[in-house]
């Protein structure tokens, strides 16, 4: 017993020795040879060292040691109680009056030990007051260390990324501006001396951009990320296996852009990158789940750019490339898979007539609305199933279909958020069913309610929201439809004089879609030669 003794108490006088010399190399082999030693220091307490107390010139190494002891124990044992004591421990070194007086080596590695492990404290609490305190503990540190330190550009990646999440909490731009500063301080200094560090800032800085040009609306935001991927792209090695990851990346970064300003050029962009990224995937790693994801990014590209080129080659790919998403699916992402290949299919049906993309998207559609659960957006999958019914009905007038069509269409309405900002638009395909159903039945309530839902959606559609010019002319569209069939049903000459100025609306504003003024100039000259009474 005695034996046991002296042996840990020689080995402690080795780690405080350790530590006094700097030498946490040293520290790491002792804690490493005996772990039941960490246990055993986490107790430790002044009271065992009758000739240590606060004034005592060992009495900072005392508590470096027991913060070392903690700090791997708590690497052991992964809980948020040893991790707190961990923090208090060292933040009681870094606030003692003794700690300018120390080595520099001793305090870099007090603020590098805090720094880190207050960052993990504040991944497990999310407070505020834990982040901010590893904010001022990371500067600190990045004050003292040498400008030449492989750790320094590395560290400010990840200080950058800590005002982001203050940024989370605050919402002050601020924080966002210094994240970014930071990220290309950091990769000014790792352009010197570390350039494998470079293809990481330069995706830190790109992600952190992102976050900015979603809280500004910035559009130059986007052209800077698009220059970050592509360093990123030239300075990764070929077998890098992140490499696949940054082209999807880059192709997600144009898409956004493409939305933004539909230019067709960022799609091919976007489409080209995306093409990259599966063809580098199925070289480096064949059996990546994310292989499907990049697929399916690929897949709406395709089908965007069918929208623009009317192309049915375009269509083509978009649906062969959903068929293997359909097959590398797991179960949570299944309906998803099902209800965008089923639209899909519906929008190659318009094209081709041919009957089968038509059943089959109904089909793909009921399984999507069948296999979904309470976390999927089952009222997207609702939503077109109702628009497959409604073409099935236009295209082989089965009543039974355009009965379904407005049950379902109501049913995705009822199911969908408030505040989604693709509601307005399942209303106005409810609203166009129920005029259908008018045509069909003659009811007038039908074209009442259609009248009435189309109009409340016109007066809430924003020039600043996605596809306005192709929202504004199906809205228009279906409401001078509908406001003509009450004039024929009715004879009021405002009906007539409202569907006339919303034609006229559609044939001044929506430049993007010639199919949308056709439309309106075929039903503009219909109504221009009705027969009206002059007032």
């Amino acid at each position: 017993m005695a034996g046991r003794k002296k042996r840990a108490e020689a080995t402690v006088e080795s780690l405080m020795q350790a530590i006094k010399d700097d030498d946490y190399d040293q520290v790491q082999a002792i804690f490493e040879s005996s772990p039941k030693l960490l246990a055993a220091m986490q107790n430790v307490t002044l009271e065992n060292y009758g000739n240590i107390d606060e004034n005592d010139e060992n009495f900072l190494f005392f508590l470096a040691l027991k913060a070392e002891s903690t700090s791997n124990a708590y690497a052991d044992d992964e809980s948020e109680a040893t991790l707190t004591q961990a923090v208090e421990l060292w933040r009681t070194i870094l606030e003692h009056r003794d700690f300018p007086k120390q080595s520099e080596l001793f305090q870099l590695n007090s603020f590098g030990r805090t720094m880190g492990l207050s960052i993990e404290l504040y991944e497990l609490t999310n407070e505020i007051e834990d982040l901010e305190f590893s904010l001022k503990t990371a500067s600190a540190f990045f004050q003292r260390i040498p400008d030449n330190s492989p750790e320094l550009p590395a560290g400010l990646g990840h200080l950058a990324f800590g005002y982001l999440e203050r940024f989370h909490h605050s919402d002050d731009e601020s924080d966002l501006e210094k994240a970014i500063a930071l990220c290309r301080q950091a990769i000014k200094k790792a352009t010197r001396r570390y350039p494998d560090q470079i293809p990481g800032l330069y995706a830190s800085l790109a992600k952190i951009l992102f976050e900015h040009f979603h809280y500004s609306g910035e559009l130059s935001d986007l052209d800077e990320i698009i220059k970050c991927y592509q360093k990123v792209i030239q300075k990764s090695e070929p077998d890098d296996p992140d490499l696949a990851v940054y082209f999807d990346y880059l192709g997600d970064i144009y898409k956004v852009r493409f939305v933004n300003l539909r230019k067709i050029s960022d799609l091919k962009a976007a489409i080209k990158a995306y093409e990259r990224s599966i063809e580098i995937f199925e070289r480096i790693a064949p059996n990546s789940s994310a292989i499907r994801e990049v697929m399916e990014n690929l897949a709406l590209s395709w089908g965007d750019s069918y929208v623009h080129t009317k192309k049915i080659a375009d269509l083509n790919k978009a649906i062969s490339l959903y068929d293997t998403v359909l097959e590398k699916a797991g179960p949570d992402k299944l309906p998803e898979a099902l209800y965008l290949l089923g639209e899909l299919l519906r929008i190659r049906f318009l094209h081709s007539k041919n009957p089968d993309d038509l059943e089959q998207c109904i089909s793909y559609c009921q399984q999507a609305v069948e296999q979904s659960t309470d976390d999927d957006a089952r009222y997207h999958f609702l939503e077109k199933l109702g628009l497959g019914y409604i073409t099935r009905y236009e295209n082989f007038s089965d009543a039974a279909d355009l009965e379904k069509a407005i049950g379902t269409l109501k049913q995705a309405i009822y199911e969908c958020p408030e505040d989604f900002p693709g509601l307005d638009m399942f209303i106005s395909h409810l609203s166009y069913g129920l005029k259908a159903s008018y045509l069909l039945s003659k009811n007038l309530a039908h074209l009442e309610e259609a009248i009435h839902l189309q109009r409340d959606v016109i007066e809430r559609i924003s020039p600043d929201s996605l596809h306005y010019e192709n929202n504004l002319g199906f809205c228009h569209n279906n409401l001078s439809a509908a406001l003509e069939q009450r004039y024929l049903h009715l004879g009021e000459v405002a009906d007539l004089k409202e569907a006339i100025a919303s034609s006229k609306k559609v044939i001044e504003e929506v430049l993007s879609d010639a199919s949308f003024r056709e439309k309106a100039q075929q039903a503009l000259a219909r109504m221009l030669a009705y027969s009206v009474p002059s007032e």
